[in-house]
C-alpha cells in the first residue's frame, strides 16, 4: 500500500552563545536522516544565533572595549522526502553546513578598527535514493554538490577588500542503516550469562540518551538480561558517567548505557561497565561477542529464577 500521507515541520530556534561554537564553521550539521524516516515529509529549520563575544585590546594599542565582535547570523534548512513505492524512496536537501563570521563594528578604541570584517558563505544541494532491501535493512545514496565563499575587509590595511570566487563541487553519499533490536537482546543475553557468577542476586542498571531509538532498544536489553535472570533498574535517560557512578553506587555486576556520543540521532550504540563503573577490558568484550553466537534454545534460565525489572525511583 502506498503511503500518501504527508507531514510538515517546521522549526525556530534562537540561539546564544552559550550552547553553540559562536564562531561557527560547520553549522547545519549536514543531516540527512530524512531518508530514514516514515512516510512523505517536508522540513524546515530556521535558525538564528545572537552570540554574545566581546573583548578587551591590549594597552600597547590604548586598551578599552572591542564591543561585540560576533555578528548574529541564521540559516535554513529545508529536506523533502516522498515515496516512490513501498521499497523506495527519494529526498531532496537544501542547506547552509559551514559558514563563519568575524566582524568590528564598534568599540572605545578609535573608529579606525571599525569595519574589519571575515565571512565564510557555503551552500548545499543534495539528492538522495533509498532502498529497503529486507525488514529493518535500507541502503541509500546519492550526490552532493556544494559551494562555497569568502569575503575579508580591513580597513586597516589600505583599505583591503577580498572577495573569493565561489569555489563549487560535486561528490557523493552512500551508506546502509540496520535496525534489529534483536541483536540488543542477545548482547543482553550474552552479558547477562557471563556476568551472572556466584550466587548472589545479580543486578544490572540501563540508562539512556534522549534518542527515540532507545525506547526499541531498552526493552530488548532488558529481556536479554532477564531471561538470564539478572534484575534490571531502568535509569531513564542520564548523562553517561553518572550510569558508570550508579553501577558502582547500587552495587550492580553491570551498567549499560544506550548512546552514540557525539553522533547522528539515528545511530546508537551500547556501553558496557563492570561493577566498578570502569570500561569492560577487551577479553571480557571478546567473550560476550562470543556468547552472542550461541543461539541454543538452553541459552536461558528456567521461569522460576527469570529477573525483574523495575525504574529507579528519584
Amino acid at each position: 500500500m502506498k503511503r500518501t500521507l504527508i507531514s510538515v515541520v517546521v522549526l525556530g530556534t534562537v540561539i546564544g552563545s552559550s550552547l553553540v561554537q559562536a564562531g561557527g564553521f560547520d553549522r547545519s550539521g549536514q543531516d540527512t536522516s530524512i531518508i530514514l524516516k516514515e512516510g512523505n515529509l517536508l522540513e524546515v529549520l530556521s535558525v538564528s544565533v545572537n552570540p554574545k563575544v566581546t573583548g578587551k585590546y591590549g594597552a600597547a594599542i590604548g586598551g578599552g572595549d572591542t564591543g561585540e565582535t560576533l555578528p548574529n547570523y541564521s540559516y535554513t534548512t529545508m529536506a523533502f522526502k516522498t515515496d516512490v513505492s513501498d521499497e523506495a524512496s527519494i529526498a531532496v536537501i537544501q542547506d547552509s553546513p559551514y559558514g563563519a563570521h568575524v566582524g568590528w563594528t564598534s568599540g572605545t578604541v578609535g573608529s579606525s578598527y571599525s569595519g574589519i570584517n571575515a565571512e565564510i558563505k557555503s551552500s548545499a544541494t543534495t539528492i538522495l535514493g533509498s532502498y529497503d532491501v529486507a525488514d529493518n535493512v535500507t541502503v541509500y545514496g546519492g550526490l552532493k554538490s556544494q559551494s562555497v565563499s569568502a569575503t575579508v575587509a580591513n580597513p586597516l590595511v589600505n583599505g583591503y577588500t577580498l572577495t573569493t570566487n565561489t569555489d563549487s563541487s560535486m561528490g557523493y553519499l552512500i551508506g546502509a542503516a540496520i535496525q534489529k533490536p534483536e541483536i540488543a537482546m542477545r548482547v543482553g543475553k550474552a552479558a547477562g550469562r557471563h556476568f551472572t557468577q556466584g550466587a548472589h542476586k545479580h543486578r544490572v542498571v540501563i540508562g539512556k540518551d534522549t534518542r527515540l531509538s532507545g525506547y526499541l532498544l531498552e526493552p530488548a536489553l532488558t529481556s536479554g538480561f532477564i531471561s538470564m535472570g539478572m534484575d534490571v533498574i531502568l535509569l531513564g535517560p542520564m548523562p553517561t558517567p553518572a550510569v558508570a557512578m550508579l553501577t558502582r553506587s547500587l552495587r550492580a555486576d553491570l551498567g549499560v548505557m544506550l548512546s552514540a556520543s557525539h553522533n547522528q540521532f539515528f545511530d546508537n550504540g551500547i556501553k558496557l561497565f563492570d561493577n566498578t563503573g570502569n570500561k569492560l577490558s577487551d577479553k571480557v568484550e571478546a567473550k560476550i561477542e562470543a556468547g552472542m553466537e550461541d543461539n541454543s534454545e538452553n541459552f536461558q534460565v528456567h521461569s522460576e529464577s527469570l529477573g525483574r525489572a523495575s525504574r529507579l525511583k528519584n
